[in-house]
C-alpha cells in the first residue's frame, strides 16, 4: 500500500505543479471591453476618417501628410512627418482624473529626429505625452498636472529600428508609478507626483499637441485607452495574443 501511495504521489504532484506553471496567467481577450474608452485600429485604408471601436463609437480624422499603408495586422496610418500631419482622435479624457489608466499603440519608424510625438497633448496643462527621443532611438514619457507638477523619463528599448513595436504606458495609482512596456516587456518606470490626468483636451496621434508641429514620422496602428492599470502579465498576454 505504501508503494502504491508513493507511486500515485509521483504521478499526481508533478502534474499539478506542471499545470500551475503552464496555465495562462490571465484570460483577458484583446480588443474593446467595458473599461476601454478609446480603440482606434487605424485600419480603414481609405478616406480621411478613422473609427473609434470603443463604446464611444466616435470618429477621428486624418490631417496633413497622413496616408494609408500596410501595417502589422492590417492597414495602418503612415505619417511623413511634415508639419500638421496627425490623427485627431476626437477623444477627450478630461473626466479621467485621479484614476489609473493604460494607453497602448503600435508604431514603426526609422527616424532619429528629436522629440517626434507618438501621442499626447501639449503644451496645455495638464497633459501626458509619449514621444521619440533622439537618445539612442528610444522614447520619452512626460506628464504635468494643472499646477505644473510632473516630470519626464527616457526609456531603454530601441524603437527606431524599422520594426513594429508595441508601446504601452501605464499610470498605476496603487503603485504610485508611471510605467512603460515595450513589446510586452517592462522597460522603465518613474514615481508619479501629479494628479494623474491623462490629458485636458483631445488626444492627437503623431503630433505635439494641437498647436505643435513636432510630428511623428512612421506608421501607427492599434491605439487603445483603458481605464485601469493593466498588470505586467496582462500586457504580456495581450501582446502575445495579438501576434498569433
Amino acid at each position: 500500500m505504501k508503494r502504491l501511495i508513493l507511486f500515485l504521489s509521483l504521478i499526481i504532484i508533478p502534474s499539478i505543479v506542471f499545470s500551475a506553471i503552464t496555465s495562462p496567467q490571465t484570460t483577458i481577450q484583446p480588443g474593446a471591453d467595458v473599461n476601454t474608452v478609446a480603440l482606434f485600429h487605424l485600419n480603414e485604408g481609405v478616406g480621411t476618417a478613422t473609427r473609434d471601436n470603443s463604446v464611444r463609437q466616435s470618429t477621428g480624422a486624418l490631417y496633413g501628410g497622413i496616408t494609408w499603408g500596410t501595417g502589422m495586422f492590417d492597414r495602418c496610418v503612415v505619417s511623413d512627418g511634415t508639419d500638421g500631419s496627425y490623427v485627431d482622435t476626437s477623444y477627450n479624457p478630461t473626466l479621467y482624473t485621479n484614476v489609473s489608466w493604460t494607453v497602448s499603440i503600435w508604431i514603426k519608424t526609422t527616424t532619429t529626429t528629436d522629440y517626434l510625438f507618438i501621442y499626447g497633448n501639449r503644451p496645455v496643462k495638464p497633459f501626458s505625452a509619449l514621444g521619440l527621443a533622439h537618445v539612442g532611438g528610444s522614447y520619452f514619457f512626460q506628464w504635468y498636472d494643472i499646477t505644473g507638477t510632473g516630470g519626464q523619463f527616457t526609456g531603454y528599448a530601441i524603437i527606431n529600428d524599422g520594426k513594429p513595436h508595441q508601446i504601452v504606458a501605464v499610470r498605476d495609482m496603487a503603485l504610485d508609478l508611471y510605467l512603460v512596456y515595450v513589446d510586452g516587456r517592462f522597460d522603465c518606470s518613474q514615481n508619479d507626483n501629479s494628479n494623474g490626468i491623462l490629458s485636458q483636451n483631445q488626444i492627437y496621434l503623431g503630433k505635439n499637441g494641437k498647436f505643435g508641429n513636432d510630428c511623428f514620422t512612421g506608421s501607427m496602428e492599434e491605439y487603445q485607452v483603458i481605464i485601469g492599470a493593466l498588470s505586467a502579465a496582462e500586457i504580456k498576454y495581450r501582446y502575445e495574443r495579438q501576434l498569433k
